[in-house]
Protein backbone atom coordinates (compact mmCIF):
# COMPACT_ATOMS: atom_id res chain seq x y z
CA UNK A 1 0.00 0.00 0.00
CA UNK A 2 1.16 3.77 -0.13
CA UNK A 3 -0.04 7.21 1.27
CA UNK A 4 -1.70 9.66 -0.72
CA UNK A 5 -1.44 13.11 0.29
CA UNK A 6 -4.38 15.28 -0.66
CA UNK A 7 -3.10 18.47 0.32
CA UNK A 8 0.61 19.80 -0.34
CA UNK A 9 2.44 19.58 3.04
CA UNK A 10 5.23 17.70 4.30
CA UNK A 11 4.28 14.12 5.30
CA UNK A 12 6.46 12.54 7.92
CA UNK A 13 5.95 8.47 8.34
CA UNK A 14 6.82 5.98 11.05
CA UNK A 15 6.37 2.57 10.75
CA UNK A 16 6.40 0.90 13.89
CA UNK A 17 6.00 -3.37 14.57
CA UNK A 18 2.77 -2.89 15.88
CA UNK A 19 0.99 -0.90 13.06
CA UNK A 20 1.76 2.72 11.40
CA UNK A 21 1.36 6.02 12.59
CA UNK A 22 1.54 9.08 10.69
CA UNK A 23 3.00 12.53 11.83
CA UNK A 24 2.51 16.09 9.68
CA UNK A 25 4.21 18.58 10.67
CA UNK A 26 0.99 21.01 9.94
CA UNK A 27 -2.33 19.82 11.34
CA UNK A 28 -5.29 19.43 8.87
CA UNK A 29 -3.89 17.12 6.26
CA UNK A 30 -5.94 14.58 5.20
CA UNK A 31 -4.38 11.42 4.62
CA UNK A 32 -5.96 8.55 2.94
CA UNK A 33 -4.17 4.89 2.28
CA UNK A 34 -4.43 2.85 -0.82
CA UNK A 35 -4.36 -0.22 -1.67
CA UNK A 36 -3.64 -2.12 -4.89
CA UNK A 37 -7.25 -2.68 -6.79
CA UNK A 38 -8.87 -6.03 -6.30
CA UNK A 39 -10.10 -8.58 -9.41
CA UNK A 40 -11.81 -11.23 -10.93
CA UNK A 41 -10.58 -13.06 -13.74
CA UNK A 42 -13.20 -14.38 -15.85
CA UNK A 43 -13.41 -17.49 -18.15
CA UNK A 44 -11.23 -17.64 -21.79
CA UNK A 45 -12.88 -18.31 -24.83
CA UNK A 46 -10.86 -20.04 -27.63
CA UNK A 47 -11.35 -18.33 -30.63
CA UNK A 48 -8.37 -20.14 -32.74
CA UNK A 49 -5.64 -22.33 -31.86
CA UNK A 50 -3.51 -18.95 -32.36
CA UNK A 51 -5.84 -16.42 -29.61
CA UNK A 52 -8.81 -16.28 -27.16
CA UNK A 53 -10.65 -13.98 -25.59
CA UNK A 54 -10.56 -13.39 -21.69
CA UNK A 55 -12.72 -11.60 -19.64
CA UNK A 56 -12.24 -9.75 -16.53
CA UNK A 57 -13.58 -6.97 -13.86
CA UNK A 58 -11.97 -4.93 -11.72
CA UNK A 59 -13.94 -4.90 -8.16
CA UNK A 60 -12.21 -1.91 -6.31
CA UNK A 61 -9.74 0.63 -7.44
CA UNK A 62 -7.95 0.45 -3.97
CA UNK A 63 -8.96 4.07 -2.81
CA UNK A 64 -7.32 5.35 -6.01
CA UNK A 65 -7.94 5.87 -9.82
CA UNK A 66 -7.01 2.89 -12.01
CA UNK A 67 -4.74 4.25 -14.59
CA UNK A 68 -3.84 0.59 -15.90
CA UNK A 69 -5.72 -2.34 -16.44
CA UNK A 70 -5.89 -5.54 -18.40
CA UNK A 71 -4.32 -9.41 -19.07
CA UNK A 72 -0.62 -11.03 -18.52
CA UNK A 73 0.14 -14.56 -19.44
CA UNK A 74 3.10 -17.76 -19.81
CA UNK A 75 3.34 -20.59 -20.04
CA UNK A 76 4.69 -20.71 -16.61
CA UNK A 77 1.99 -20.28 -14.14
CA UNK A 78 2.05 -17.12 -11.97
CA UNK A 79 2.31 -14.57 -14.96
CA UNK A 80 2.55 -10.73 -14.63
CA UNK A 81 3.08 -7.82 -16.09
CA UNK A 82 6.94 -8.32 -17.08
CA UNK A 83 5.10 -11.76 -19.18
CA UNK A 84 3.40 -11.35 -22.65
CA UNK A 85 0.57 -8.55 -21.56
CA UNK A 86 -3.06 -7.37 -23.51
CA UNK A 87 -4.45 -4.00 -22.09
CA UNK A 88 -7.38 -2.74 -22.24
CA UNK A 89 -7.58 0.62 -20.76
CA UNK A 90 -8.50 1.89 -16.94
CA UNK A 91 -11.23 2.42 -14.96
CA UNK A 92 -12.99 -0.30 -12.76
CA UNK A 93 -16.16 -2.42 -14.04
CA UNK A 94 -16.01 -5.84 -16.64
CA UNK A 95 -13.36 -5.48 -19.62
CA UNK A 96 -12.23 -8.18 -21.97
CA UNK A 97 -9.09 -8.63 -24.32
CA UNK A 98 -8.14 -10.65 -26.73
CA UNK A 99 -4.84 -12.89 -26.73
CA UNK A 100 -2.68 -12.91 -30.08
CA UNK A 101 -0.05 -15.14 -31.02
CA UNK A 102 -0.20 -17.93 -28.92
CA UNK A 103 0.85 -21.51 -30.31
CA UNK A 104 -1.44 -24.40 -31.15
CA UNK A 105 -1.52 -27.57 -28.61
CA UNK A 106 0.49 -25.37 -25.70
CA UNK A 107 -1.34 -24.89 -22.32
CA UNK A 108 -1.22 -21.17 -21.14
CA UNK A 109 -1.48 -19.57 -17.80
CA UNK A 110 -2.66 -15.71 -17.50
CA UNK A 111 -4.25 -13.26 -14.67
CA UNK A 112 -6.00 -10.21 -15.02
CA UNK A 113 -4.36 -7.03 -13.69
CA UNK A 114 -5.28 -3.83 -12.95
CA UNK A 115 -2.65 -0.63 -11.18
CA UNK A 116 -3.29 2.54 -9.05
CA UNK A 117 -0.34 4.28 -6.79
CA UNK A 118 -0.83 1.67 -4.62
CA UNK A 119 0.64 -0.58 -6.95
CA UNK A 120 -0.43 -3.66 -8.87
CA UNK A 121 -3.62 -5.91 -8.22
CA UNK A 122 -3.88 -9.38 -10.10
CA UNK A 123 -7.34 -11.72 -10.33
CA UNK A 124 -7.05 -15.27 -9.79
CA UNK A 125 -4.96 -17.85 -12.24
CA UNK A 126 -6.61 -19.11 -14.77
CA UNK A 127 -5.14 -21.92 -17.50
CA UNK A 128 -6.15 -23.16 -20.85
CA UNK A 129 -4.75 -25.05 -23.41
CA UNK A 130 -4.89 -24.11 -27.33
CA UNK A 131 -6.30 -26.87 -29.70
CA UNK A 132 -4.46 -27.93 -32.24
CA UNK A 133 -4.91 -26.35 -35.94
CA UNK A 134 -6.32 -26.55 -38.20
CA UNK A 135 -10.07 -26.07 -36.32
CA UNK A 136 -13.03 -24.94 -36.47
CA UNK A 137 -15.35 -23.58 -33.54
CA UNK A 138 -18.63 -25.17 -35.02
CA UNK A 139 -20.07 -26.85 -37.48
CA UNK A 140 -20.74 -23.09 -39.48
CA UNK A 141 -18.24 -20.95 -38.82
CA UNK A 142 -13.94 -20.97 -39.08
CA UNK A 143 -11.61 -19.04 -36.93
CA UNK A 144 -8.14 -17.66 -38.52
CA UNK A 145 -5.02 -17.00 -37.22
CA UNK A 146 -6.04 -13.45 -36.07
CA UNK A 147 -9.03 -15.17 -33.96
CA UNK A 148 -11.64 -13.27 -36.15
CA UNK A 149 -14.46 -15.76 -37.45
CA UNK A 150 -16.44 -16.19 -40.57
CA UNK A 151 -19.43 -18.27 -41.38
CA UNK A 152 -18.83 -20.44 -44.88
CA UNK A 153 -21.14 -22.08 -47.30
CA UNK A 154 -21.12 -24.77 -49.24
CA UNK A 155 -21.22 -24.24 -52.82
CA UNK A 156 -21.00 -26.97 -55.30
CA UNK A 157 -18.74 -29.20 -53.58
CA UNK A 158 -16.48 -26.54 -51.91
CA UNK A 159 -17.11 -25.07 -48.76
CA UNK A 160 -16.57 -21.02 -49.48
CA UNK A 161 -15.66 -18.79 -46.83
CA UNK A 162 -19.02 -16.18 -46.73
CA UNK A 163 -17.10 -13.06 -45.90
CA UNK A 164 -14.04 -11.69 -47.08
CA UNK A 165 -10.53 -12.57 -45.19
CA UNK A 166 -9.66 -10.10 -42.92
CA UNK A 167 -6.63 -11.92 -40.79
CA UNK A 168 -3.76 -9.77 -39.60
CA UNK A 169 -1.54 -12.72 -39.85
CA UNK A 170 -0.76 -15.89 -41.81
CA UNK A 171 -1.75 -19.20 -40.11
CA UNK A 172 1.38 -19.88 -38.64
CA UNK A 173 1.09 -16.88 -36.54
CA UNK A 174 3.15 -14.92 -38.35
CA UNK A 175 2.47 -11.10 -38.97
CA UNK A 176 1.10 -9.88 -42.41
CA UNK A 177 3.03 -6.49 -42.08
CA UNK A 178 0.59 -3.70 -42.49
CA UNK A 179 1.42 -0.69 -44.89
CA UNK A 180 -0.43 2.21 -44.75
CA UNK A 181 1.25 5.23 -46.39
CA UNK A 182 1.19 5.36 -50.20
CA UNK A 183 5.37 4.98 -49.96
CA UNK A 184 5.16 1.93 -47.81
CA UNK A 185 2.63 -0.24 -50.26
CA UNK A 186 4.09 0.95 -53.24
CA UNK A 187 7.39 -0.09 -52.19
CA UNK A 188 6.79 -3.22 -50.60
CA UNK A 189 8.23 -6.00 -52.37
CA UNK A 190 6.86 -9.15 -50.15
CA UNK A 191 3.38 -9.69 -48.13
CA UNK A 192 1.41 -6.72 -47.35
CA UNK A 193 -2.15 -5.68 -46.20
CA UNK A 194 -4.37 -2.79 -45.43
CA UNK A 195 -8.07 -1.16 -44.63
CA UNK A 196 -9.27 0.09 -47.78
CA UNK A 197 -8.60 3.90 -46.92
CA UNK A 198 -6.70 2.51 -44.21
CA UNK A 199 -9.99 2.76 -42.15
CA UNK A 200 -9.77 -0.38 -39.65
CA UNK A 201 -14.18 -0.07 -39.11
CA UNK A 202 -14.41 -1.22 -42.21
CA UNK A 203 -12.72 -4.54 -42.32
CA UNK A 204 -14.99 -6.68 -40.21
CA UNK A 205 -17.91 -5.98 -42.81
CA UNK A 206 -15.53 -5.32 -46.57
CA UNK A 207 -12.05 -7.31 -44.94
CA UNK A 208 -9.24 -5.99 -46.14
CA UNK A 209 -6.97 -5.90 -49.74
CA UNK A 210 -3.79 -8.27 -49.86
CA UNK A 211 -0.88 -7.58 -52.20
CA UNK A 212 -0.07 -10.57 -54.50
CA UNK A 213 2.85 -11.38 -51.97
CA UNK A 214 0.55 -12.13 -49.52
CA UNK A 215 -1.64 -14.11 -52.34
CA UNK A 216 1.52 -16.48 -52.98
CA UNK A 217 2.89 -16.53 -49.53
CA UNK A 218 3.71 -20.42 -47.96
CA UNK A 219 2.52 -19.66 -45.00
CA UNK A 220 -0.62 -19.01 -46.17
CA UNK A 221 -3.01 -16.32 -45.56
CA UNK A 222 -5.94 -18.38 -45.03
CA UNK A 223 -7.00 -20.07 -41.73
CA UNK A 224 -5.07 -23.32 -41.36
CA UNK A 225 -6.64 -26.09 -43.59
CA UNK A 226 -8.45 -23.90 -45.96
CA UNK A 227 -6.86 -21.88 -48.98
CA UNK A 228 -7.11 -18.84 -51.53
CA UNK A 229 -9.71 -19.62 -53.99
CA UNK A 230 -8.07 -21.24 -57.56
CA UNK A 231 -8.94 -20.48 -60.57
CA UNK A 232 -10.85 -24.11 -60.87
CA UNK A 233 -12.56 -22.81 -57.76
CA UNK A 234 -13.88 -20.29 -59.29
CA UNK A 235 -14.94 -21.32 -62.45
CA UNK A 236 -16.80 -23.79 -60.99
CA UNK A 237 -18.82 -21.50 -59.24
CA UNK A 238 -19.22 -19.23 -62.09
CA UNK A 239 -20.03 -22.11 -64.38
CA UNK A 240 -22.40 -23.34 -61.68
CA UNK A 241 -24.42 -19.74 -61.25
CA UNK A 242 -25.24 -18.34 -64.99
CA UNK A 243 -21.58 -17.99 -66.35
CA UNK A 244 -19.23 -14.81 -66.62
CA UNK A 245 -22.52 -13.21 -67.76
CA UNK A 246 -24.65 -13.86 -64.41
CA UNK A 247 -22.31 -15.40 -61.72
CA UNK A 248 -21.76 -11.65 -60.19
CA UNK A 249 -25.51 -11.12 -59.54
CA UNK A 250 -25.41 -14.25 -57.61
CA UNK A 251 -22.11 -13.12 -55.87
CA UNK A 252 -23.51 -9.40 -54.79
CA UNK A 253 -25.26 -8.36 -51.94
CA UNK A 254 -28.86 -6.95 -52.22
CA UNK A 255 -29.77 -2.93 -52.72
CA UNK A 256 -27.86 0.22 -53.26
CA UNK A 257 -27.35 0.96 -49.19
CA UNK A 258 -23.73 -0.41 -49.61
CA UNK A 259 -23.88 -0.83 -53.41
CA UNK A 260 -24.32 2.33 -55.29
CA UNK A 261 -26.73 2.51 -57.86
CA UNK A 262 -28.17 0.83 -59.48
CA UNK A 263 -26.91 -2.17 -58.65
CA UNK A 264 -28.04 -4.40 -61.13
CA UNK A 265 -28.60 -8.10 -61.11
CA UNK A 266 -27.97 -8.45 -57.30
CA UNK A 267 -29.37 -11.72 -56.17
CA UNK A 268 -26.82 -13.08 -53.52
CA UNK A 269 -28.50 -16.22 -54.44
CA UNK A 270 -25.48 -18.60 -52.79
CA UNK A 271 -25.52 -16.43 -50.10
CA UNK A 272 -21.69 -15.34 -50.85
CA UNK A 273 -22.33 -11.81 -49.46
CA UNK A 274 -20.24 -9.93 -51.92
CA UNK A 275 -19.53 -6.19 -50.92
CA UNK A 276 -18.01 -3.75 -52.97
CA UNK A 277 -14.63 -3.23 -51.51
CA UNK A 278 -12.79 -1.25 -54.12
CA UNK A 279 -8.77 -2.17 -54.45
CA UNK A 280 -5.32 -0.46 -53.60
CA UNK A 281 -3.62 0.32 -56.73
CA UNK A 282 -0.17 -0.20 -56.86
CA UNK A 283 0.90 3.41 -56.07
CA UNK A 284 -1.00 3.07 -52.86
CA UNK A 285 -4.07 5.18 -53.86
CA UNK A 286 -7.69 3.34 -53.42
CA UNK A 287 -10.19 2.93 -55.92
CA UNK A 288 -13.68 1.84 -56.33
CA UNK A 289 -15.12 1.61 -53.16
CA UNK A 290 -18.70 0.93 -53.47
CA UNK A 291 -19.02 0.58 -56.59
CA UNK A 292 -16.84 -2.77 -57.38
CA UNK A 293 -15.66 -6.11 -55.97
CA UNK A 294 -11.94 -7.64 -56.79
CA UNK A 295 -11.09 -11.27 -55.69
CA UNK A 296 -7.20 -12.37 -56.03
CA UNK A 297 -7.68 -16.50 -57.76
CA UNK A 298 -4.53 -18.48 -56.65
CA UNK A 299 -2.07 -19.23 -59.24
CA UNK A 300 1.40 -17.81 -60.45
CA UNK A 301 -0.32 -15.08 -63.31
CA UNK A 302 -2.10 -13.47 -60.85
CA UNK A 303 -5.78 -13.54 -62.08
CA UNK A 304 -8.50 -11.09 -60.73
CA UNK A 305 -12.27 -11.76 -60.52
CA UNK A 306 -14.41 -8.10 -61.05
CA UNK A 307 -18.27 -7.81 -60.39
CA UNK A 308 -19.31 -3.84 -60.42
CA UNK A 309 -22.13 -2.12 -59.94
CA UNK A 310 -23.88 -1.54 -63.28
CA UNK A 311 -24.95 -5.32 -64.46
CA UNK A 312 -24.93 -8.56 -63.02
CA UNK A 313 -21.58 -10.09 -65.04
CA UNK A 314 -18.77 -10.91 -63.90
CA UNK A 315 -14.83 -9.83 -65.52
CA UNK A 316 -11.60 -11.05 -65.03
CA UNK A 317 -8.16 -9.27 -65.38
CA UNK A 318 -4.23 -10.26 -64.48
CA UNK A 319 -3.35 -8.24 -61.10
CA UNK A 320 -0.07 -6.39 -60.48
CA UNK A 321 1.87 -8.09 -58.02
CA UNK A 322 2.04 -4.44 -55.90
CA UNK A 323 -2.41 -4.53 -56.10
CA UNK A 324 -3.87 -4.79 -52.83
CA UNK A 325 -7.69 -7.22 -53.81
CA UNK A 326 -10.00 -9.02 -51.58
CA UNK A 327 -9.29 -12.60 -50.77
CA UNK A 328 -11.72 -15.56 -50.34
CA UNK A 329 -10.82 -18.68 -49.15
CA UNK A 330 -12.25 -22.63 -49.94
CA UNK A 331 -11.73 -25.27 -47.27
CA UNK A 332 -8.39 -28.03 -48.29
Amino acid sequence: MRFNPTTRHFIFAALLLTGISLTSCEEGVDLKIVDAPSLTTGGAEITSPFSIRVSAEVTSDGGDIVGDRGVCWSTNPGPTTASSVARSGGGVGSFSVSLLGLEPGRTYYLRSFASNVGGVGYGNEVSFTTPAAPWTNNADTVSDASGNLYSFKTIGTLDWMAQNLRSVRFCNGDTIPQKSSAGAWSTADTSAQSAYNNDPSLAPMMGLLYNGSALLDPRNVCPCGWRVADEDDWNDLINNNGGLFEAGGALKTTGTGIWKAPNTGATDAIQFTGYPAGYRAPTGEFFNFGSNAYWWSNNASRPVKIVNSYGPGMQAWTGEQKTGYSIRCVRD
